[in-house]
């Protein structure tokens, strides 16, 4: 059973936190009253927060840049629907492949025209 001073002592504590949780509450009331005060005087709309809070509309950030996506540059030997850009980390079964043996100029896509002619370079 606890001693009465340690009782005293948790009791002192939980009225510091229940003061110190109030005045979180009255901090945070104030601001959103200071923000409808603001929303009101400018009439901002929901829009206008969006922006402002780096949703739509937003302007990029200096380190972003817009991805593109490219087209596809190998497909798997097994299934057509598994492709990759050459981009980033190997598919798994690119990998696979590699490992059994096969070279990375089989799994590449061709034109159809390509196909026909010579790769090499001295045919062109």
């Amino acid at each position: 059973m606890p001693s009465t001073s340690s009782l005293k002592l948790i009791e002192r504590k939980i009225k510091e936190l229940q003061t110190l949780a109030e005045k979180l509450r009255r901090n945070e009331q104030e601001g959103v009253e200071q923000l409808r005060a603001v929303i009101e005087k400018y009439k901002l709309e929901p829009a206008h927060l969006k922006m402002a809070m780096g949703g739509m509309g937003a302007q990029r950030s200096a380190h972003t840049r817009p991805h593109f996506k490219t087209a596809p540059k190998y497909r798997s030997l097994d299934n057509a629907a598994a492709v990759w850009s050459g981009r980033g980390r190997k598919p798994s079964w690119l990998v696979a492949g590699l490992k059994s043996g096969r070279t990375i100029d089989e799994f590449l896509i061709r034109d159809t025209e390509d196909e026909t002619s010579d790769p090499s370079p001295a045919a062109k």
